[in-house]
């Protein structure tokens, strides 16, 4: 596999030559084999607006060219009812974020530093698994941090003896600046019914 920075993802799947685009749904000039869209329950639809006013980048009849929506949280038949209204052939699965080093933050003092589209969806996560955050730092999704920034929040860690913990995004955005003290929690993502959607995407190789 090989990410790339816009986005786009290259694989070999099957001895096949795949691209998975990430937010490529807006472009039809792009010839697709599955689209796949994915809500986060604490969010859904939001206001039900386009962006800027709203959260979506398309109006929810674009579902009808949709073959299967992933949702991030517990199971909701009426959401699951009104996208069903739209394209009854969508195929709905279910994901959880389950943190795999949550020990490693567990009767620290923390710092929680993210910088990406739903903040709080971080934040509840570490409250959810009863982490003592002592300080909450927010920046805009896809923000440029400097290296100078970065070491300051380090030093306020340091002096009010906190320990920093920040999304696995984040990390790596700040890792090219080789700090210390700089800790991520590492998420997997569970996927209710892997199997069927694995086979799902495995028929378009056959």
């Amino acid at each position: 596999n090989r990410h790339r920075d816009d986005g786009i993802k290259e694989a070999r799947v099957r001895g096949y030559d795949t691209v998975i685009l990430d937010d490529g749904l807006q472009d039809y000039k792009i010839k697709t084999n599955l689209n796949i869209v994915c809500f986060n329950q604490k969010q859904l639809i939001g206001n039900g607006l386009i962006l800027p006013s709203g959260p979506l980048r398309e109006k929810l009849n674009a579902l009808k060219n949709v073959h299967i929506v992933l949702i991030n949280g517990d199971k909701d038949d009426d959401f699951e009812k009104k996208l069903l209204k739209i394209n009854k052939d969508l195929e709905i699965y279910y994901s959880y974020y389950n943190p795999v080093n949550i020990g490693e933050f567990k009767s620290k003092k923390l710092l929680a530093l993210a910088g990406i589209a739903n903040p709080e969806n971080f934040f509840m996560l570490l409250e959810e698994n009863n982490l003592n955050i002592n300080e909450k730092l927010i920046f805009p999704d896809h923000y440029k941090f400097s290296k100078k920034e970065i070491q300051s929040i380090i030093n306020i860690a340091k002096r009010k003896e906190l320990k920093i913990i920040t999304t696995e995004k984040d990390f790596f955005k700040l890792n090219n600046f080789k700090l210390e003290n700089l800790n991520y929690l590492k998420v997997s993502l569970e996927i209710k019914n892997k199997e069927k959607l694995l086979s799902r995407i495995n028929k378009i190789y056959d």
